[in-house]
């Protein structure tokens, strides 16, 4: 794989993660009656936002190591109704925009004991969100590479944000983002969405084994593996199958053992890992998706 794929490994990686935690953390947070005081909850919102907003922050200022001229990046947005990458730009600053005035006016009413109702700016920066991970994934829908011009880019992309999303959700207490009396909200490291994200990794697991274009059982793509590399890809992708079992692992263990969400549990430990090892899962998935393909028809 060439070197200038890295930015645009830790740029999709990034975005679609943090688009995933927005939609399964900071929206139901949002909606939902947590019971606690508003100033509780508005921290909440608060903290979450600036996570999103850096994570984005970041993806965008490491994807510009991938432009040949970054001082000619304003350019892209001139073509949004023809091009593709003109609306994965369009959607990344409009999602950016979005949550800072979000974060912003957060911050500003912080003080005031009433309740805030900014409902449409979530909805419509959750819209934005799938929106730019949508646009991420046409961008690679390309005739001349049948390994990527098929469902599974989508469907991988998409899946890379929800499992890292609701993984980040349920482990937020464990990564110190939330602590046990500043209100958690009921639908953090609890079973709805501990089974929630088992489902997505199960889910995601039964895609890339049926359907990965490279080495799925019943593969999509048109792609033969360079045999002088075929070996070292395919302990890749094992590994990676490795990491999501091993994720799925760790978050029935959480299920089963219902421990109260204290800092010293060792169900706080099972949830990093499953965070890190799907984290690792799909890293490794998106090294594949990248070196594992070729132009046809040139």
């Amino acid at each position: 794989m060439a070197k200038k794929e890295w930015p645009l490994i830790a740029f999709t990686l990034l975005s679609q993660t943090a688009v995933g935690f927005f939609l399964l953390f900071t929206v139901p947070l949002a909606l939902s009656g947590t019971g606690t005081a508003a100033a509780d909850v508005r921290l909440l919102r608060l903290r979450s936002l600036v996570f999103v907003l850096a994570l984005l922050a970041a993806a965008a200022a490491l994807s510009f190591f991938h432009l040949g001229n970054p001082f000619n990046a304003y350019r892209a947005l001139n073509n949004v109704r023809t091009s593709r990458l003109s609306r994965e730009i369009f959607f990344e600053l409009l999602v950016l925009s979005v949550l800072g005035l979000l974060a912003l006016l957060e911050w500003k009413r912080m003080g005031n004991s009433g309740a805030l109702s900014l409902i449409g700016l979530y909805l419509l920066a959750a819209l934005a969100g799938v929106g730019l991970v949508w646009t991420m994934a046409s961008i690679y829908r390309l005739e001349a590479v049948p390994v990527w011009n098929n469902p599974m880019t989508p469907f991988s992309f998409f899946m890379t944000a929800f499992v890292l999303g609701a993984l980040g959700s349920a482990a937020a207490p464990a990564f110190k983002l939330l602590r046990e009396g500043e209100g958690v909200p009921p639908f953090v490291g609890r079973f709805p969405m501990n089974a929630a994200a088992l489902a997505l990794l199960v889910l995601n697991f039964a895609g890339v084994v049926l359907f990965d274009p490279n080495f799925g059982i019943r593969r999509i793509g048109r792609r033969e593996i360079d045999p002088g590399r075929s070996r070292v890809f395919t302990r890749l992708y094992g590994l990676r199958l490795a990491f999501l079992l091993s994720a799925a692992a760790a978050v029935v263990l959480t299920i089963l053992a219902k421990p109260p969400l204290t800092p010293s549990s060792p169900v706080q430990h099972l949830m990093i890992w499953a965070f890190v090892a799907a984290l690792a899962s799909e890293t490794l998935g998106r090294v594949l998706f990248y070196a594992l393909f070729r132009k046809e028809g040139l």
